[in-house]
Parts: C-alpha cells; sequence; structure tokens
C-alpha cells in the first residue's frame, strides 16, 4: 500500500521521505508514498469559481480563494504545503483551466505552515500562495473556524479539484473542476479521512477543498492532502480549523514586494487593463516568436534582426511591455520605472508633431501601435500595400491629417521613431526572492513599463515572455 499526494503533471512527481508521524485514532500514515489525488466520479463543476487551478513551475495543483482585497487586487488562496514545494506561478479561475475564458491571477508569494515537515503525512500539510488582479467580482469561499467546527465520522463534505476522471487516465490530467459528495470516515485533530465510496479524490486534487455547509453556506474545511492505496483507497485531508490561527495570520499579512510589482502583476491579471493586450499577444504568433527571439538577444543588433524577422509581432508585443504604466495606471507607484514609456504607445519624433498626435489622435495612435499590420505601417510611413487596407493604421492617419497637419506628412516618413530606450528600472529585492513569480510584472519594478528596447537587450519583454508558460501548456493540451 502506498501513500500519495495529490499533485498533477508526471513532471511535477517528487520522491517524498519515510513518513514517520504518529498519527491519533487510527487516521492512515504510510511510509512508502509518491506525489498523487484527482476526483474520481462525481461530476463536473461550474458552480464553485472559488476553487482554482494552480500552475507551478513543474505541476499543477488545487486551491481556493478565501479571501480577496479589490483595493490592493490581492487574493489570497488556501492549497497544500507540497503544492508549492515547486514555486506557483500562476492562479487559473475558471470550470475548465485550459479555456480561453479561464483567468489567470499571478503570483506575489507564498507560504507553507510553519510545522509542516515534507513527510507526505505531514499534519499540517497546508499553503497560502498570494496572488495579483483580484477585483470586487473575484469569488471566494470562507475557511471553518475552530469554534464552527463539528466534523465528525458520517457527516458529509463536497470534494473539488481538478485531476484524473478514472485511475488509469495517463498523464496530464484532464483540466476541467470536478465535485464529489463524501461521507467522513475518520477525523483527528488534524486530519480528516475518507474510504473510496461511490468515487473519490485522485492526481489532480492536491490542496484542493473539502466544503462542508453551515445553516446553508459553505466553508472550507479540508485540504486534499495524500490518499492511500491509490485512487480507490482512502484520501486524507489537512484540518484547516486545527491551523486557524496560523491562517488567520497568514491573510492578514501584506504580500511581499513592493507596490510597484503589485500594480505591474495584478494589471496583468484576472479581468485587468493588461490581460487582453497579453492573451492577444499570446495568441499571435508573430507576436509570441518576437519575444522569443528577443529574449534570447544580447544587444540592440540582435533585436533589430528579430524586428525584420518578425515585424508583425513588434506592435502587440511593445502594446504588453507598455501596458502596465498606460492603461495599468502604474506610472505613480512605479516612478522612474515607467520612465521613457510612450505617451500614446508610440514615440513620435518632432516636438510640435508628437504634441499634436498625443493631444488630439492619441486614442488612434495606440489603437494602430498595437496593432501588427498598423505598428509597422507607422514605422515605414505606410508604404506597404497592406497598409490602405489596415483599419487602424487608416484611422490614425485620417485624424492626423485632418487635425495635425503639422506632422508635414506620414508620421513614417522621418517624424516616427521605434519606441526609445526605456531607464533601467530600480531592482525590488522582495520581486526576485524565491517566493514571487514571474509574469507582466517581471522581477523588477520596471519590469513591465520599461520594456521598450534597451541598451541590455530583452530583459523589458520578459514579463510577456513568463506569461507564455501557461499559454504553452495550454498548447500542448489543444495540439
Amino acid at each position: 500500500m502506498s501513500t500519495r499526494p495529490f499533485v498533477a503533471l508526471s513532471i511535477a512527481l517528487v520522491a517524498a521521505a519515510a513518513a514517520c508521524t504518529t498519527e491519533p485514532a487510527g487516521l492512515p500514515s504510510e511510509r512508502a508514498s509518491s506525489t498523487e489525488q484527482p476526483i474520481i466520479g462525481g461530476q463536473y463543476d461550474t458552480t464553485h469559481e472559488a476553487v482554482v487551478a494552480i500552475a507551478q513551475d513543474q505541476g499543477l495543483c488545487t486551491g481556493t480563494i478565501v479571501k480577496t482585497d479589490p483595493a490592493t487586487g490581492v487574493l489570497w488562496v488556501l492549497t497544500a504545503a507540497h503544492c508549492v514545494t515547486s514555486p506557483p506561478r500562476y492562479v487559473i479561475q475558471g470550470p475548465d483551466f485550459n479555456a480561453a475564458s479561464a483567468l489567470l491571477y499571478e503570483v506575489l508569494d507564498y507560504t507553507s505552515h510553519p510545522s509542516y515537515t515534507g513527510a507526505v503525512d505531514s499534519s499540517y500539510d497546508l499553503a497560502i500562495v498570494r496572488a495579483a488582479g483580484a477585483d470586487a467580482t473575484t469569488p471566494t469561499i470562507p475557511y471553518l473556524k475552530p469554534a464552527q467546527d463539528n466534523l465528525a465520522a458520517g457527516r458529509t463534505i463536497l470534494a473539488l479539484g481538478y485531476g484524473k476522471v478514472q485511475p488509469t487516465d495517463p498523464e496530464p490530467p484532464q483540466s476541467r473542476r470536478k465535485s464529489i459528495s463524501l461521507s467522513i470516515s475518520q477525523v483527528s485533530s488534524t486530519k480528516i479521512a475518507f474510504d473510496f465510496q461511490s468515487g473519490g479524490t485522485c492526481q489532480g486534487d492536491s490542496g484542493g477543498p473539502d466544503l462542508y455547509t453551515i445553516a446553508g453556506k459553505e466553508y472550507v474545511a479540508g485540504v486534499h492532502s495524500y490518499g492511500v492505496g491509490g485512487c480507490t483507497g482512502t484520501s486524507v485531508s489537512g484540518r484547516i480549523s486545527a491551523a486557524a490561527t496560523w491562517a488567520d495570520g497568514e491573510v492578514a499579512k501584506a504580500p511581499a514586494g513592493s507596490a510597484c510589482t503589485i500594480c505591474q502583476k495584478s494589471a496583468f491579471s484576472g479581468k485587468n487593463a493588461c490581460a487582453n493586450d497579453q492573451a492577444a499577444c499570446a495568441g499571435n504568433r508573430d507576436c509570441t516568436n518576437f519575444v522569443e527571439c528577443v529574449n534570447a538577444c544580447k544587444d540592440d543588433a540582435c533585436r533589430a534582426t528579430c524586428e525584420g524577422k518578425y515585424p508583425l509581432g513588434v506592435g502587440p508585443a511593445y502594446a504588453v511591455s507598455y501596458c502596465s504604466c498606460l492603461a495599468g495606471g502604474c506610472k505613480s507607484s512605479c516612478g522612474v520605472g515607467c520612465f521613457g514609456t510612450p505617451v500614446c504607445g508610440y514615440k513620435i519624433s518632432g516636438a510640435d508633431c508628437r504634441t499634436c498626435v498625443e493631444s488630439s489622435c492619441c486614442t488612434e495612435l495606440q489603437a494602430a501601435a498595437k496593432d501588427g499590420r498598423g505598428y509597422d505601417c507607422i514605422k515605414t510611413g505606410g508604404a506597404d500595400p497592406q497598409c490602405a487596407k489596415n483599419a487602424a493604421y487608416q484611422k490614425l492617419a485620417a485624424c492626423q491629417t485632418s487635425k495635425c497637419a503639422v506632422c508635414k506628412g506620414s508620421l513614417g516618413d522621418g517624424t516616427a521613431t521605434d519606441p526609445p530606450p526605456g531607464d533601467p528600472a530600480p531592482t525590488d529585492p522582495a520581486a526576485s526572492s524565491s517566493s514571487s513569480s514571474g509574469g507582466g510584472g517581471g522581477a523588477s519594478d520596471g519590469g513591465g513599463c520599461s520594456a521598450a528596447p534597451s541598451s541590455s537587450g530583452a530583459a523589458g519583454l520578459a514579463p510577456l515572455a513568463l506569461a507564455l508558460f501557461v499559454v504553452a501548456r495550454r498548447r500542448r493540451r489543444a495540439a
């Protein structure tokens, strides 16, 4: 008989040390161990939107949003401690985490329970993940407090998670959220156990919740931790009321990182301003090829080569790079990190022309600059015959003709330039710590703002490249 934690994806399987914990009330505690657990049986769930997937560097888990702060955009996710041994990068919200409609939230930091030992059957296999991008509509499910906890054998919970629907399913697991009603078989002060019934948890459900209903309201009573005897044996969850004091302290803490880092990551997460631009680039092969090309560069000559190879990807990529300082509203919190960001998404040379276009045609310039063909048409002055068919560029040209005669011709006839180099932004030590993730915020405060071509190469586009972590997985699933 083996003990299996519930992490998904074969690349995430880790060897676990022999477990020696003594557990009261006869709860399962096995020594031979590996990482697994998803929902077998049950039904697909489309209602519990606070139950989310957690994408790691090397795996995938489940978690529950237990608190949000729309004012700062921070959300707190309760999951299993073994789900953060490989750094979590994204919280993904949706019935199907591979769907185009799924919302991505960038992870800010994470903390395991201090009594978690790393053993598969540790009594405190619990963690809090903080992510960015919450708004007033982001759902939550609170966790059970000690005074509310009357769990006992025979009581019913609803287990949820993303994972295999059959024990024999190949890796990676399916991507849809499932739920199943289970009767508790045993409890201890720190654990809840469920024998296999019409179904049970299996590989992919680690960190997912056991929901307990009191007076018509659902609470997280347990967090999926490990299984004994495979997916048709006994599953064990951590009892959150035993760690409520710790959890209360963690959800009261501000996340690591500066206001700039949080603002940038929020801008690229959830339903916020820059998420659409990032998704548009991620779904555009020219844009992703350009980003991948530039991120391999060490100098400006290499970057210029990438622009020549993928001209239709340049505008959408720079739109993502500039977004947190423009539409994302991070100028005030990022300060010098936003220095050099074009006011309207493209730097027009010539003071008089630039002043007129930025004051009279800013909306048109920004729309054309983020369009692949539109950006190239601005740069070349509309020389390509395709520019006559590009709606975004034609709207800009019409606006310039009617309102900015001072520009004296097309913006590309020596009166427009590529985005200027951005000044290096101050490094945020917290953002580069082991408990912070990449994505729209980058590894420093200026990552998302000063991402125009710079003298140091392609560092400014790194936020987008990291965002492609999830996109790449989605493409593999669709292939």
